[in-house]
């Protein structure tokens, strides 16, 4: 038995590079730039006379390339990692993740994040492409960051946010956190309640409630001059 905790590895799709089951778990796999990953990626290699055969499980993931979503989605419990301007997740399928979502890059496909995902960025850009729901239990946490919901975003979980801009529309009927000062540019909407101390500043539309309905702010409300 051999066990790994850090593998780098070029080019697994496409060409044969390895065959067998990846499996390292737990350790940290990267997707380099310019390479592709499909999550869930299993391939056998069985043993011979002189070799035994290769079972290895991917653990979490640090990616500067493209992470794929197979056919048909999967649940995602381990960790990923955008790292980088050009880091991708996408795919025709949506993304369950029941892990964390970290760093800079873009994720274009359509993401529900289980009560025990978390979705992160500190000091960076995380980008979505497609409709994004952070459902009771789930967690979104930005830090002097910025998270670009191009399809939306239906919170029904937690938000905690210090310092970070929220592009996009969000349906706010979980919890919102907020320190500091955070920018929505977007149509923001729902029943959910702003706590903490913080600064909400709504430069698109705001409208509380799912109907006509009061929301608390425990700290400073602020309107932009093109804000409705």
């Amino acid at each position: 038995n051999i066990n790994l905790n850090h593998l780098s590895v070029r080019s697994l799709a496409g060409t044969n590079v390895l065959q067998g089951v990846i499996h390292i778990e737990p350790a940290l796999f990267d997707v380099l730039a310019g390479d592709s990953y499909e999550l869930g990626t299993v391939v056998s290699q069985a043993a011979t006379t002189n070799r035994p055969a290769l079972e290895l499980k991917f653990g979490d993931i640090v990616a500067e390339g493209t992470v794929t979503v197979p056919a048909g989605g999967i649940n995602y419990s381990n960790n990923i990692e955008l790292s980088g301007p050009v880091a991708q997740i996408t795919g025709a399928d949506p993304l369950t993740l029941s892990g964390q979502l970290s760093g800079n890059g873009t994720v274009a496909v359509l993401l529900t994040n289980n009560p025990s995902g978390t979705i992160n960025t500190i000091n960076h850009l995380l980008a979505f492409t497609q409709p994004v729901e952070n459902r009771a239990g789930g967690q979104i946490n930005g830090i002097n960051g910025t998270f670009d919901f191009n399809g939306g975003l239906n919170n029904l979980g937690a938000m905690n946010l210090i310092n970070t801009t929220v592009n996009g529309n969000v349906i706010n009927n979980g919890a919102m956190s907020l320190a500091g000062t955070n920018t929505f540019t977007g149509g923001v909407s729902g029943a959910g309640n702003f706590s903490g101390a913080g600064t909400a500043q709504f430069s698109g539309t705001y409208s509380p409630g799912n109907s006509p309905a009061a929301v608390t702010f425990d700290g400073n409300v602020a309107f932009s001059p093109s804000a409705t």
